[in-house]
C-alpha cells in the first residue's frame, strides 16, 4: 500500500518539478485534440455548402413520433389535432416549404 502512495508521491513531485513544461504539454494536447474534432465538422460543413449550391431546393425531412405505449392511449381527435398543429404552424415555424406529407398509424 505504501509503495503505491510513494509511487504517486514521487509522480507528482516530478510534475511540479517540471510543472511549465507539464502546462505546455497540456496546452499541446488541447490544441491537437480541438484540431482533431473540428476537421469533421469542418467538412461536414464544406460538402453541406456544396450539395446546397447544387441543388434548387434542400432536402429536409422532419419524422414526428408518438409512442402510445409510453404516455397511453390517444384518441383519433388527438391525431388530428398533432396533424394539424404539424401542416399548419410547423412550415411557417421553420420556414421550408412542404413537398409531401406522409401519415403513417400502426396499432
Amino acid at each position: 500500500m505504501f509503495r503505491l502512495i510513494d509511487t504517486f508521491l514521487m509522480a507528482l513531485e516530478r510534475l511540479w518539478a517540471q510543472r511549465w513544461l507539464v502546462l505546455w504539454a497540456l496546452v499541446g494536447l488541447t490544441a491537437a485534440t480541438t484540431l482533431a474534432l473540428s476537421l469533421p465538422l469542418y467538412s461536414d460543413a464544406v460538402n453541406t455548402t456544396l450539395l446546397n449550391a447544387r441543388l434548387d431546393s434542400v432536402p429536409y425531412a422532419f419524422r414526428f413520433r408518438y409512442l402510445g405505449a409510453w404516455k397511453g392511449n390517444i384518441s383519433p381527435a388527438d391525431v388530428q389535432a398533432a396533424t394539424a398543429n404539424t401542416t399548419g404552424a410547423f412550415p411557417d415555424v421553420v420556414a421550408l416549404p412542404t413537398l409531401s406529407e406522409v401519415d403513417f398509424v400502426r396499432t
